[in-house]
Parts: structure tokens; sequence; C-alpha cells
């Protein structure tokens, strides 16, 4: 059955990937265009709620870094658009720095079984985001 469906175990992983990045897409192209003004930290965290499991397989210890490298690629233009940034070495550079670290909260809110509500981690990042993190250890 399984070969119905797929070509070998790199193409259901594949598979996976580019189901994930069009949601992801698709999600930050109604941001993108202003039609929600919800916050973009929420929007990705609800969307790392709802994909989670198959999030943190392929972003976890066992995961690809090609995958890493796509789905970070697919949140830049929300980064840019949300912070009013131009497409520079130097935006890229601190984007990096901050996805990474964002997606790595993400990562260790969602595996943990008593997670803390998405309402208080959305304070916790945005503190440690806002006022660094220090101000994060007091909370």
């Amino acid at each position: 059955t399984f070969y119905e469906y797929f070509n070998d175990i790199y193409d259901l992983l594949n598979q996976e990937e580019n189901e994930i990045i069009i949601q992801l897409e698709e999600m930050l192209s109604v941001r993108l265009q202003g039609s929600q003004e919800e916050d973009g930290l929420k929007n990705i965290a609800e969307f790392y709620l709802k994909n989670g499991k198959r999030l943190n397989l392929l972003i976890g210890t066992g995961g690809y870094n090609a995958f890493l490298i796509r789905f970070k690629k697919a949140l830049y233009p929300l980064f840019r658009t949300a912070n009013s940034v131009a497409d520079t070495k130097r935006s890229a550079i601190i984007y990096e720095f901050g996805i990474n670290g964002l997606l790595m909260a993400f990562h260790a809110w969602y595996e943990h079984q008593d997670r803390m509500a998405i309402e208080d981690l959305l304070i916790l990042l945005r503190l440690m985001i806002e006022r660094g993190i220090p101000s994060a250890m007091m909370y």
C-alpha cells in the first residue's frame, strides 16, 4: 500500500514538507494581504500548535536541515513586512538570529506535555523580543 502513494521514504518526507510549507504560505499570504489585523506571533504559534507533531519531527534532532531552511525562507516576508525593513544583509542576519530562537522556543514549548497556555507563551516571547532575556527571566 505504501508504494501506491509514495516512491520511497524520501518521497513521503518531501510530501509532508511540501504540505506544511503550502499551509504556511497560505496563512502568510492572508496575513501579508492585510485582511487580518492579528498578531503575527500569535498566527505562528497557532500554526505551530496545529502542526506541531509534524514540525517537531521535521525540525527536531531527527529532522532535515533542508526543511528548516525552506520553513524559515517562507517566514522571511512576514518578518520584513511586519518590521518594515528592506531585504538587506543586516536584516537577514537579524532575522536568522530571531527566527532560530523563536522556532526552538516553539519546539521546546510544544514538546512539554504540560505546556504553558499559548497566551503565556506569547507574553514570554514578546518580553524576550522587546526587553531581552533578563526581563523574561523575571516573568
